[in-house]
Parts: structure tokens; sequence; C-alpha cells
């Protein structure tokens, strides 16, 4: 074989290998694109409360979306790119519960090749948080909506509006009747009416004049004679004028 055809033989190796090369890492490429492009969908959960509702969508890796409200009715709407509508995602609309606080109906579509787009029909006005989780623990990558309503709840409303208030019925209290009965001993009482006291009042003895029970002679000596002319009265008369 001449220099010249060796020459040409080993430019086309040199070519092959190249082709080879090039068609190598443009398949690798590809198919590391196209692994984040299509992240599968693992599982979506729903939890409901007063505060927010959460919607939590775990996937095998990363994926891009978009998000925007709509005004009339009240709608979030999520565009996820890179996956294609199944079952999981079309059971999100069973997760949600008739008596949740903020969210009226999810629902999962196909919106063109792709992309999928979640609509959430909303009770009220909202303030929407999306935003993605790393892995954690048996978690794998999430995407997160968290729901927020644009006023928050009152608290005191909250609690009354959770509890069934019941009006207690108001018993009647029994009528005690206080039941005469007669006093006696020390509780006994006498209350006596002025003329009662005066019925019962000692009656003092009336003072006056002494009653004769017997007759008693009283004999006046008129005088001894001589110069003893007796007794003489106040008024100057003697006692021998008088007897």
């Amino acid at each position: 074989m001449s220099e010249r055809a060796e020459e040409r033989l080993a430019g086309r190796r040199r070519l092959i290998k190249f082709a080879g090369a090039s068609l190598f890492l443009t398949v690798s490429q590809v198919s590391q694109a196209s692994a984040r492009k299509s992240p599968a969908v693992l599982a979506v959960r729903v939890w409901p409360a007063a505060e927010y509702t959460r919607v939590t969508i775990e996937l095998s890796a990363p994926l891009k979306y978009t998000q925007f409200t709509v005004k009339d009715p009240d709608r979030l709407v999520v565009d996820l790119e890179g996956i294609e509508l199944t079952s999981v995602l079309d059971s999100l609309s069973s997760k949600v519960l008739p008596d949740d606080p903020n969210i009226k109906l999810l629902r999962a579509g196909r919106h063109k090749p792709g992309v999928v787009r979640l609509v959430m029909e909303l009770k009220t006005e909202v303030a929407p948080q999306v935003f993605e989780l790393a892995p954690a623990g048996n978690y794998g990558h999430r995407l997160v909506l968290d729901v927020y309503p644009s006023t928050p709840p009152d608290p005191l409303l909250s609690l009354l509006d959770s509890k069934d208030w019941k009006v207690a019925p108001v018993e009647s209290r029994p009528e005690i009747i206080a039941e005469s009965r007669p006093e006696t001993g020390a509780d006994a009482r006498i209350e006596a009416k002025p003329e009662q006291l005066a019925e019962h009042r000692p009656v003092s003895k009336q003072r006056g004049r002494s009653v004769i029970d017997r007759l008693v002679t009283i004999t006046l000596d008129p005088g001894h004679g001589g110069e003893d002319s007796g007794a003489v009265g106040s008024g100057g008369s003697y006692e021998k004028h008088v007897t």
C-alpha cells in the first residue's frame, strides 16, 4: 500500500472516531435534558386549616412553573412545565374537602404538550405563596402551594363558629314556704302592747285618811289649878277655858 493510501485510511478512522464521540455527547445531553424536563409526580397532598390551606406536589426532580391569579371568580392558576397529566395529578380534585375554608375546587388538565395546568377555584380573595422544597427525609422534591386569605380570620369569631353553642334551660327553683310553729323556750319572744303593759303594772296604794277600826276616848285635863293654867293654844286660848 502506498503512503498516500495509508494517509487516506488514517483520516477516515479519525473522522469515524470524531463522529462517534460527537454522537455520544449529543445522546448524553439529550438524555440528561429529558431527565431534567420530565420529572415524575410521586404524590399529591392537601392540608386544610383555618389559617391557610397547603397543597403539596411531590416530584422526582425539580420542575419549572409559573403562577398567576384570576378575578371574578377568584382563581389561582399554576402551570407545571415538563410533565404530563397522570392519574396522581388528576386525583387532586378528590382531596379537597367541602368544608375547606379557602379552596372550593381544584382540578388538573393538559394545557399544551408538556404543560399541565392546575386551576384552584377559591372561596375568598387570597394571597398565595408558591415555592419549592429540597428533598428531606422520606420526601423528594416538592412544589408547595400555600393559600392564605387576604384578610386573616378573626380568632375569636373562628372560635365561636367552631363551637356548637347551646343555651341551657333555666331551671325554676321551688318556692320555699316558711312553716309556722309555736315558739317555746329561749327562742320565744313576747312583744307586749302598751295597754297590756299598763294592765300588768303594779297598782300603787293611794294615800288617804287612816281608817279607824276602834273608838278611842281622849280625856282632857283643864289644868292643875293655881298658877298652872294648863296648855296655851296658838291663838292664846287656855286649855282650861276650852274645857
